[in-house]
């Protein structure tokens, strides 16, 4: 584009040279010498020429007048290639200043959008905070209800911290690591989930140990990003045979990430929390400005260990105190006989 505009920048600039000579000329050879030959040929008609007589001085002086007048014009004139290059240059100027501003536009726009992020994943820590805080309040607290009590109060959050857009069909799922006897492996199978179609939880699909994003991830005990599902450098070990595959799937999941869930000194993952988006690359953009989608992954894992240790150690607590409640009945009953054989003694 650029060089084309170039090229009939230089087409007009030259056709401006040439109107401007053949505009030169025509003045000098047509105008000036044109009067001065008229002039010539009227002063020289065979008459004598000396005494020069009034007449013959008002045609010099006229002639005269002309030609200067006309050269005066010739190289006083405006130069339209001069006044064309200037506008040119303040064309070039006015679209590169456009240009920076749009720049500048486009990165408050991002910046805008980062602090929204941020804004909205401090409200899931805020939040998840205020969960947790209320779990101490009650006698019984259980995995699976404080998992649920944390999630239900941060997913409009997480939603928003993780970038999905209206048009964006995506999932935030938190599955759980379960022994299966028959395949002699773990099963991870889904016990919390946010979509943005809604469904069933029991429809949720499970994931075999090394199996899919969720599986690789809890296999390996790490992080797993697949920027785009259906790519050649996605590989097939992310996907699942074609007879297996859902009609909607390759609508449905275009990006994917998974986070294991590791808690306290366990041995292996408790369980992954598994975040997909329908527009390839949302997930694993190194040139992401802001607030990676993957921050609020992370957050929701680091969320769901906090929940299950304090979990865990509400339970502990609450078999500690059961045990002391019945070692002081039994102390209080042992007094008691011991006060009451000392009374028929005496």
């Amino acid at each position: 584009m650029s060089s084309t505009k170039s090229e009939i920048i230089q087409l007009v600039l030259r056709h401006g040279e040439r109107v401007i000579k053949s505009d030169r000329f025509v003045k000098i050879s047509l105008i000036a010498v044109g009067t001065l030959l008229a002039t010539i040929g009227a002063l020289f008609n065979g008459q004598p020429f000396w005494p020069i007589t009034g007449v013959r001085w008002a045609a010099i002086i006229g002639a005269f007048l002309v030609f200067v007048g006309t050269l005066y014009f010739v190289f006083t004139a405006d130069d339209t290639n001069k006044t064309l290059k200037a506008a040119l240059k303040a064309l070039d100027e006015a679209e590169l200043t456009a240009s920076e501003t749009a720049e500048l536009y486009r990165g408050m726009w991002a910046y805008e959008e980062a602090v929204d992020k941020l804004k909205e994943l401090y409200a899931v820590y805020h939040a998840a905070r205020g969960a947790l805080e209320q779990s101490f309040s009650k006698d019984s607290v259980d995995e699976q209800s404080l998992i649920d009590l944390c999630f239900g109060q941060t997913k409009r959050s997480l939603r928003v911290a993780m970038g999905f857009e209206l048009n964006d069909i995506w999932t935030i799922g938190i599955y759980r690591a379960y022994w299966d006897e028959q395949d002699r492996r773990y099963v991870l199978k889904c016990i919390a989930h946010h979509r943005s179609f809604d469904c069933p939880i029991e429809e949720a699909r499970p994931w075999p140990e090394g199996v899919g994003v969720g599986g690789v991830a809890f296999a390996k005990n790490d992080e797993v990003v697949v920027p785009n599902l259906f790519s050649h450098e996605a590989g097939s070990a992310f996907r699942l045979n074609d007879d297996k595959m859902k009609p909607e799937d390759r609508q449905r999941y275009g990006s994917l990430f998974a986070v294991a869930v590791d808690v306290g000194n366990d041995p292996r993952p408790w369980g992954v929390v598994i975040a997909t988006n329908s527009r390839p690359h949302h997930f694993g953009d190194e040139n992401h400005a802001g607030l990676a989608p993957e921050e609020a992954v992370r957050a929701l894992a680091g969320i769901t260990a906090l929940a299950i240790v304090i979990a865990r150690a509400n339970a502990k607590n609450i078999g500690t105190a059961k045990a002391d409640e019945k070692w002081e009945v039994k102390n209080d009953r042992h007094h008691h006989e011991e006060e009451t054989a000392n009374s028929d003694e005496g």
